[in-house]
């Protein structure tokens, strides 16, 4: 299966773009003074001098290249700088309050993350040098998108005029407009769906036919309220844009959306997916109105900036900007109705969070957009020449139809410098079509200041606003919005020409090979000493494509598995089974999956299942990892689909020839070295000097007495090739070995004869159950009846119905905490199925479990069976074991920092159990010590399985059906069961 990636800076890329660029920075000095027969090739320019020494003199401004990073927010510091860094930029990681003002004027950018953002700007130096700082707060799009009903009001306004068409909800602020809502819902509008905001922003989507007590209730928990009406199936969309300047605009749309497909009245279960906006929007409007994805883009982006121009109309009050150039990554969630007009539900300034820095600092190219010094004077004044050849500064002291002060030449440097940095963003405005937009310009734009009347001038073709001096505090984006469809239209012009012409040698050299086509590079998957991490970190790659075709619903587009394993046969959408073999040593991959639907989802094990990518565990043997296909589109999800991953964990000596004890070396293990328990203890294979060989060891373990107890201090000892190796030795002849004595193995005579009139009592969780299976087993001759219960069971057919074994399953982990059986009560219902019992060693109560077993519960059963006249009976504790070691969705993780406090526990158990009368069977260090040769779970608990064994003769004598049989597998469960047994029947029937 194919693996995903993301995508990094190479080292020489980013050297190659600083040394190009630093040679840039310096070019046009020295051109200007050295170069006349070059600017020969142009006429005379009233803007070039300007523009040059602007330019210089904000490139010189941040010579320095450092960046500034203030707030608390470690794992989002840490992405940035390694996106920082890769830019050949320093940091400056600044806490909260440290520069209280200002932040030195040397710090060309200012990122502010967290609590930091509510004071960025305060940290601003005074004087010309903030105007040339980009700090990624604007503080007039936070303050707006912060006030209560804002979202309400800014739609009310849209909708107001005429010439837009972008606004099909209807907003409702609560509580205030709770009975404008309710006569909407009576009116007969024909609504599909409601939408409601919750007051941590999340949306909700609910009932269509609510009533009025419904609406009474959402006063209570919701903020905002919209009716949709004729809503497609599609649900709601998150799109990221990037304002890079306010006033007047400059923004771009990411390439990529979150699609929340419609679930109502399942809102839970709304798991967002990944899509390529273009890819989705083509969908879209082929689904719906059979139009291209660029005509259903240009709704989208039209939407967006209606509600850009009218924040700044809302804005305009305000006596001045309080940082030109910074930039903003705006969210918007919005939907489509029937004819694809867009409305927005939300907006909220981003957060910055950890999963989306990668992606949009580095994969989209706004880190790119940041830190580039190309210079572009030569550029913009050669399109201000051709469009407006007479007009300066100094025109704006005459009250000029237009003109040109600093602030205006930095925001057209700035954007014509964007606009070659090879990004994936998709520009919004200002655009060569922005003409298209004029409509919202003018309508949403307030009246000249003072009553004054708007002039127009044409330049270019194109109408152009009058300002009045009175108004040169503030520049809107009409102001300039002509002129920069001008501009964009020369620069389109431009790309046609033969690059020594275009550039003339001032401010480009010829076309070199790209330095910004990165190479991709695997997700690392940590092992050893580390782990996979759980969440979803880093950057993604680009998922694929999504279809709405109908015959695409039931399909998967693609599995991924980290590390890459190859599966038989290649994957196809139609082939729904798969199988692989994978190494001892590879216990744990991350497995993800795509739907090929759109409007589909691919989630795993059920249809309750997660989306996102999971760690699985892989046992040794056999197992199996489900991904169905569940249809969204419907009111509530349909699994139409389910594929299988059947993947075989090869036991350690797979790879070794046929064992043979004359040619194998004793070795002992004690613990693993990359599952450290023990502090005192060293890891890994020793030589057992004693013997050479381990057919003369098996010899003397022969002599050695019975061990009288299953808590005396051992080890693991294997026969292997070399003891310097550890991939050369036999596990399935290895030995729990104490000193002194040996672990004896019943005969299957000797257990049934013990057995026999017993009545023996299991609590516990699968690893105890593990136990009762395998007893089971030994006992009949095979296992008929077997199941994964998780309740209580009682087991009256053992040894010809001479031995009962009854089984009660704690904790049941499964339940909420207030739903769950306490130890007592299931205790208690567990001696009362196995009623009648006697208080002599003929009832047995066995007790253990992973990690969950302390002194409390010792406590509990010595007080129970005093009160049931059970004191006489025999107690069997077996102790802790491996398990939860590695990070896997669903069930808890143990770092490996904290084994030793579970042996140390463990210990401290034993010690007290039997005190209190126990037999303890010490299970941890056996465990831990091979916890990678855990069978199927994704817990990493299970050192047994129970397996289905082949019946040649499947017919009784009559005809009659035999029963199946099943197996236990699993030695190391078989040696501590054994201990068990050893430990019921050292004691004389009663």
């Amino acid at each position: 299966m194919r693996q995903r990636s993301y995508q990094q800076i190479p080292e020489n890329a980013e050297n190659n773009r600083n040394h190009v660029e630093r040679v840039r920075a310096g070019s046009y000095l020295t051109h200007q003074k050295s170069s006349h027969r070059k600017l020969s090739h142009f006429p005379s320019s009233s803007h070039l001098a300007q523009l040059v020494e602007i330019e210089e003199r904000v490139l010189s401004q941040t010579n320095t290249r450092t960046v500034a990073i203030s707030g608390n927010q470690q794992g989002h510091r840490g992405i940035l700088n390694g996106i920082i860094r890769k830019h050949g930029l320093q940091v400056d990681e600044v806490s909260d309050g440290q520069w209280l003002p200002p932040i030195p004027a040397d710090r060309p950018t200012l990122l502010c993350l967290g609590s930091a953002g509510s004071h960025c700007h305060e940290q601003l130096p005074e004087g010309p040098s903030q105007g040339y700082m980009r700090v990624n707060r604007i503080p007039e799009l936070n303050e707006y998108f912060a006030r209560r009903g804002a979202i309400c009001k800014l739609q009310k306004r849209l909708r107001s005029h005429e010439e837009t068409k972008v606004v099909e909800a209807d907003c409702f602020q609560l509580p205030s407009e709770s009975l404008n809502l309710k006569r909407s819902l009576s009116g007969g509008q024909s609504s599909a769906w409601v939408v409601s905001q919750t007051p941590d922003g999340s949306l909700q989507i609910l009932h269509t036919n609510l009533t009025r007590d419904d609406i009474d209730d959402l006063k209570k928990e919701t903020e905002v309220v919209w009716t949709v009406s004729e809503a497609s199936a599609m649900g709601y969309l998150k799109l990221y844009t990037l304002v890079m300047s306010f006033l007047p605009q400059r923004a771009y749309v990411y390439p990529r959306a979150v699609l929340y497909p419609r679930l109502v009245s399942h809102s839970k279960s709304q798991t967002p997916k990944v899509v390529e906006l273009m890819q989705f929007l083509k969908g879209l409007g082929e689904q719906y109105l059979n139009v291209t994805a660029e005509y259903v883009l240009e709704t989208v982006k039209e939407a967006i900036f209606s509600s850009l121009i009218e924040v700044e109309y809302e804005t305009l009050l305000a006596e001045k900007p309080r940082c030109s150039r910074c930039f903003q990554i705006l969210e918007y969630y919005m939907t489509f109705d029937s004819k694809l007009h867009p409305s927005i539900l939300q907006i909220k300034t981003h957060s910055y969070e950890e999963d989306w820095l990668q992606e949009l600092m580095v994969d989209a190219g706004v880190a790119d957009i940041l830190f580039t010094r190309s210079t572009v004077a030569m550029d913009v004044a050669r399109g201000l020449d051709n469009l407006v050849p007479d007009l300066t500064d100094m025109d704006c002291e005459s009250g000029s139809a237009l003109c040109l002060r600093e602030q205006d030449y930095i925001y057209l440097l700035d954007n014509r410098r964007e606009s070659l940095v090879n990004h994936s963003l998709i520009k919004l405005y200002p655009t060569k079509s922005a003409s298209n937009y004029s409509h919202l310009v003018n309508w949403l734009q307030p009246p000249s200041a003072g009553g004054q009347a708007r002039t127009l001038e044409s330049i270019g073709g194109m109408d152009i606003p009058a300002q009045h001096p009175s108004q040169l505090r503030r520049r809107r984006t009409s102001d300039l919005h002509s002129l920069n469809i001008g501009l964009e239209k020369f620069y389109a012009s431009l790309s046609g020409q033969d690059p020594l012409l275009r550039y003339n040698s001032l401010s480009h050299f010829l076309p070199i090979q790209s330095v910004t086509n990165f190479e991709g590079l695997n997700m690392l998957m940590k092992t050893g000493n580390s782990s996979i991490d759980p969440g979803v970190g880093g950057g993604i790659s680009p998922p694929p494509f999504c279809s709405f075709y109908k015959g695409d619903v039931p399909l998967l587009l693609e599995i991924f598995t980290e590390p890459d394993i190859h599966f038989l046969p290649d994957f196809n959408p139609h082939v729904t089974q798969y199988h692989a073999s994978i190494p001892h040593d590879l216990f744990l991959i991350k497995v993800g999956a795509e739907a090929k639907g759109c409007l589909c989802e691919a989630r795993f094990n059920d249809i309750h299942g997660t989306s996102r990518f999971l760690n699985y565990t892989i046992g040794v043997g056999s197992n199996q990892i489900v991904i169905v296909v569940v249809d969204l589109s419907q009111n509530s999800p349909w699994v139409v689909n389910s594929y299988s991953l059947n993947i075989h964990r090869w036991e350690a000596e797979n790879h070794l020839p046929t064992f043979s004890p004359a040619l194998c070396q004793v070795c002992s293990f004690k613990q693993d070295c990359s599952m450290k328990f023990s502090l005192s203890e060293s890891c890994g294979f020793k030589p057992v000097l004693t013997h050479s060989v381990w057919l003369s060891y098996q010899k003397q373990l022969q002599t050695l007495p019975r061990c009288g107890s299953g808590d005396i201090t051992a080890k693991w000892t294997v026969p292997c090739l070399d003891c310097n190796q550890s991939n050369s030795c036999y596990w399935k002849h290895a030995v729990w070995q104490p000193e002194h004595c040996r672990h004896d193995v019943l005969s299957d005579y000797e257990t049934k004869k013990c057995f026999s009139n017993k009545r023996v009592l299991f609590i516990g969780d699968s690893t105890n159950r593990g136990i009762l299976h395998y007893i089971t087993e030994k006992i009949n001759g095979s296992l008929r009846d077997w199941d994964k219960t998780h309740d209580i069971r009682l087991y009256d057919n053992i040894n010809n119905n001479r031995t009962i074994f009854s089984f009660a399953y704690y904790p049941q982990f499964w339940l909420p905490t207030n739903h769950r059986p306490t130890f007592i009560k299931a205790l208690y219902q567990l001696i009362k199925r196995t009623l009648p019992l006697h208080n002599t060693s003929e009832t047995v109560l066995v007790v253990g479990g992973v990690h969950w077993l302390a002194k409390h519960h010792v406590k509990v059963i010595l007080s129970a069976l005093q009160r049931e006249g059970l004191t006489g009976i025999t107690l069997i504790m077996k102790g802790l074991g491996a398990g939860f070691h590695q990070p896997v969705e669903g069930v808890r993780y143990v770092p490996q920092g904290d084994q030793y406090k579970l042996l140390v526990h463990e210990q401290d158990l034993s010690t007290y159990a039997r005190q209190n009368g126990f037999h303890v069977i010490q299970t941890y260090n056996m465990t831990v010590a091979r916890y990678k040769d855990f069978l199927q779970g994704k817990c990493a608990c299970h050192f047994h399985k129970v397996v289905k064994t082949q019946n040649l003769d499947t017919r009784g004598i009559n005809g009659e059906s035999h029963y199946p049989t099943y197996h236990v597998e699993g030695s190391i469960n078989a040696m501590y069961s054994e201990m068990v047994i050893h430990q019921i029947c050292k004691f004389p029937n009663g």
